[in-house]
Order: C-alpha cells, then sequence, then structure tokens
C-alpha cells in the first residue's frame, strides 16, 4: 500500500518526457543487477562483453536516477512558470472585470438619468408650447419654437433664460415661474451642456426648494458634471421629501441613487447599506403586486447593484447569488411580456453578465 501511495505522489509528473525515460532505465537495469546479484545471470567479463557495456551495466543506474531528477526538476521548473502565468492571467481578468463593471454600472446610471431628463424635457417642450399660446408671448417665441422642433434648443434656451431673470426680478411672489423657468432651462441644457444644466438646476432649487422632483434633476445633473458630493446632498434631500410623501418606490429610487454615488467615491460599505435598503423596499412593493412589471424590474435592478458592489468587496460567490436572483426575476419579465423590448435587453444582458462571471468564479 505504501509503494502504491508513493506511486500516487509522483505519477502526475510521468507525463515529462524525461520522468518516463528515467523510470524505463531505472526498471531496466534494476532488473538486469537483481539478476545480477542473485546468480540468474553471470556478470559479463571485458572480453565479452565490451567496454560499451560494462560502462552501461556499471553506471545505468546512475544515469537512470540522473534523468528522473532532472525530469522532476524540469517538470518542477515548468509547475513554477504555471503559476506564475495562472496569477498574472487572474489578475488580468480581474482588470478587465472591474472595467466592465464600472462601464455597467454607468451605463445603468445614464439610462436612468436619460428617463429623468426625457420627462422633464417633455415638460420643458409642453411649457414652451403653452407660452407660445399666450398673447403676451415674446416676440421671438414663433421663432424659438421652430427651432426647437428642428432640434435646435439654444433659442429656446434663451427664452427660458429671458423668462428665468424676468420673473426672479418680480420678487418671491413669482419665485415659482422663475423656478420653473430654470427647470425647464436645465432640461434642455442637459442635452449639450452639463455645467449649464447644473447651473439651471441649483438656480432652481434656491427659487422653489420645496419642489422636490427638482433635487433628484439637481443630483443627476451634478453626477454628469463630476459634482459627486453635490450630487449626494441632492438625492438625500430628494429622499427626505419622499419619506414625508411616504411614496415608497421613489424612496427606492433614492437610496439606490445615492448608493450610485457612494459606490463612485468608494465608499462600497456606504453603497451596500443604501442599495440594501433600496431592495427591502423594492421587494415588500413587488411582493404587494406581483402583476407591476415595473415594480418586478426595480428588485432585479436592486439584486444586480448589490451583486455589482459585493463583486467589489471580493466577495465573488455571494454576488452570483444575487445576479441569479436578478435574473431569475428578469426571466419572467422577459417570458410573460415577450413584446417588450426592455425586458427582453435586460434579460440579454443578465444572461450575458451571470455567463462571464460563472465561468470565472466556479471554477
Amino acid at each position: 500500500m505504501d509503494a502504491l501511495k508513493a506511486f500516487a505522489d509522483i505519477a502526475p509528473f510521468l507525463s515529462n518526457p524525461l520522468v518516463l525515460v528515467g523510470f524505463v532505465l531505472l526498471l531496466f537495469f534494476g532488473i538486469h543487477r537483481t539478476l545480477i546479484k542473485s546468480g540468474v545471470l553471470r556478470p559479463l567479463s571485458e572480453r565479452q562483453g565490451g567496454v560499451v557495456v560494462k560502462l552501461l551495466l556499471k553506471y545505468g543506474f546512475v544515469i537512470a536516477l540522473v534523468m528522473i531528477l532532472c525530469g522532476f526538476g524540469y517538470a518542477f521548473y515548468t509547475a513554477t512558470l504555471d503559476v506564475e502565468r495562472s496569477a498574472k492571467v487572474a489578475e488580468t481578468v480581474k482588470v478587465l472585470q472591474e472595467a466592465h463593471e464600472r462601464e455597467i454600472a454607468e451605463y445603468q446610471r445614464r439610462e436612468e438619468a436619460y428617463q429623468r431628463r426625457d420627462e422633464e424635457l417633455t415638460k420643458a417642450v409642453t411649457a414652451f408650447a403653452h407660452l407660445a399660446e399666450k398673447p403676451d408671448a415674446p416676440q421671438s417665441v414663433e421663432d424659438a419654437q421652430k427651432e426647437l422642433e428642428a432640434g435646435n434648443p439654444e433659442a429656446a434656451e434663451q427664452i427660458f433664460a429671458d423668462t428665468l431673470e424676468r420673473k426672479a426680478a418680480e420678487g418671491e411672489a413669482a419665485n415659482k415661474e422663475a423656478a420653473a423657468a430654470a427647470r425647464h432651462l436645465g432640461a434642455l441644457a442637459t442635452l449639450n451642456d452639463a455645467q449649464k444644466a447644473l447651473v439651471a438646476y441649483r438656480r432652481a432649487s434656491k427659487l422653489d426648494p420645496e419642489y422636490s422632483s427638482v433635487w433628484i434633476s439637481l443630483g443627476d445633473a451634478a453626477v454628469t458634471a463630476g459634482s459627486l458630493a453635490e450630487a449626494e446632498r441632492a438625492f438625500r434631500q430628494y429622499l427626505e421629501f419622499q419619506e414625508q410623501d411616504g411614496d415608497e418606490r421613489e424612496i427606492s429610487v433614492s437610496h439606490n441613487r445615492i448608493g450610485d454615488v457612494q459606490v463612485a467615491q468608494g465608499d462600497l460599505s456606504g453603497a451596500l447599506k443604501s442599495y440594501q435598503a433600496g431592495l427591502e423596499i423594492a421587494d415588500r412593493l413587488a411582493s404587494q403586486d406581483p402583476g407591476n412589471a415595473g415594480w418586478q424590474r426595480d428588485l432585479s435592478v436592486s439584486h444586480e447593484r448589490i451583486g455589482d458592489v459585493w463583486i467589489k468587496l471580493g466577495k465573488e460567490q455571494t454576488a452570483l447569488v444575487s445576479y441569479s436572483q436578478s435574473y431569475d426575476i428578469a426571466k419572467k419579465l422577459a417570458e410573460k411580456h415577450p413584446e417588450h423590448p426592455e425586458f427582453q435587453s435586460d434579460l440579454t444582458y443578465l444572461n450575458e453578465k451571470l455567463s462571464v462571471y460563472r465561468g470565472v468564479f466556479e471554477k
């Protein structure tokens, strides 16, 4: 049994050519020497065996041992190289994964910000149409409206900027109208000037701070402009308003937005807490109304965001659980709503993401 165990320990090295040849020589000369010692074979004389045969018989066993040792040394050297190579590959994979995860997180943030921006743009365009219908509308409104319809918002921005200044000059009574003009100006500016949009939303928040939606718009604009601390303050202000109103869905959205900023700031433990707070609400809402596709998707997104943080924290297996939960929800939504392109896109994306991480972390 001891011999078998010893052979099992060295068996993986027998694939090395030097080790294999050495063992063959060892067996050959070892058997030959044993037969000679036992008297079964008579030793060859120099005249009978010749010089070459004598040297082989005399030193063959030593040669075999040397070849085996060389083979083991070579095998050990190549195994060391494989370990170093594997470590470098693992490090490269990790860097690529982190870069991929950052791109995905930024894509998700932009997608949500675009949805909010579209809502604000719709309000801005509608407000501009109403402004054009007023009898006291500025002379330039008609021309500006044509420019806006042609995809050139600059002229419309100027109209809102003029309205903002005029209403702001009228005093506190006109602040709400001035704030509305500032919000519309910010929505239009997001199309081509992040800094201008941020300035407009800042002003709108000061003119009418009780208009809760301005805070999430301000936060999104601050993120785009790279002002993360300001973005977090704005999102927390929006969270306060939603908690006062009891709007659970928007409370969940607020926690996710704050989590996004914390990830960008490198505060992973804080981000995890924020995302988990959002997940608890999303889970409760989805359980209350399983037929609400929007709430189900919110839950899927929350699981995915938490998975992204676990990846950054080095908890790969925990991350895979979160990704799997996100994928299962997305799959049900895609199967139930085959006509919905967003749900189909979610499923494809999550399937690819889960496949990649499973292939890396479950080996």
